[in-house]
């Protein structure tokens, strides 16, 4: 898939271990991920959500219905690429539904170690697959708020580590062992948008026959 000068999704890199995921860096153009992260400090619609693993605030876009201040930015076009990107980078095809969510980090949130399997395909917000996009002012190393993979539900078993700075995404394939985190955030704000697809099949996406790195994607 080809970047252009307002949605550049590319420099990707697919890995397969602890289980099958991807990076991405400069997700938006520099002018649409500023735009993002305004919408996203100007939100005042957040919920908040606090479960045995997880606390954050959260707000899913019902229907997947675009807020008409981000339909400028976030058009069907530049969706499709997102789902384009995912489903060549994981080799997999997804259900033409799919559901989008924001959320928001303060100091204190975070998660505990979990996978997101749920064996309940009924279930409303079931999906396979997960990209989070993240929109920051800044990121700092003392700030906390890291995502982390890990190798099976000890936390000692920690395998990979990615950074929330800002117009970067990582995406999953969820399944019974993708385990990972989010560390506790102890300053700033961490703001993300997480789109969740489900494949055509609707059934989870357990291994990846290798790792590649795509450019241009």
């Amino acid at each position: 898939m080809e970047s252009d000068s307002t949605t550049t999704l590319d420099k990707v890199e697919v890995h397969g271990s602890p289980f099958p995921h991807l990076t991405v860096a400069d997700f938006l153009s520099a002018e649409d991920s500023e735009s993002v992260l305004a919408w996203l400090e100007g939100f005042d619609g957040w919920t908040s959500k606090s479960e045995q693993h997880y606390k954050s605030d959260v707000h899913h876009f019902p229907g997947g219905n675009i807020p008409a201040d981000l339909q400028g930015i976030l058009t069907p076009d530049k969706l499709a690429r997102v789902r384009t990107l995912m489903e060549q980078s994981f080799g997999v095809r997804f259900q033409s539904d799919y559901f989008l969510l924001a959320n928001r980090y303060v100091p204190g949130d975070g998660t505990a170690v979990h996978s997101d399997f749920n064996p309940d395909k009924s279930h409303k917000y079931f999906f396979t697959h997960r990209l989070i996009a993240y929109f920051n002012r800044s990121w700092e190393p003392s700030d906390g708020g890291v995502l982390g993979l890990f190798a099976s539900e000890n936390p000692s078993s920690l395998a990979a580590q990615y950074n929330p700075v800002h117009n970067t995404a990582a995406g999953m394939a969820m399944g019974t062992s993708s385990y990972h985190a989010v560390s506790a955030l102890r300053q700033g704000i961490r703001y993300c948008l997480i789109f969740s697809f489900t494949t055509e099949s609707g059934e989870y996406q357990e291994s990846l026959e290798a790792p590649r790195s795509l450019t241009g994607a």
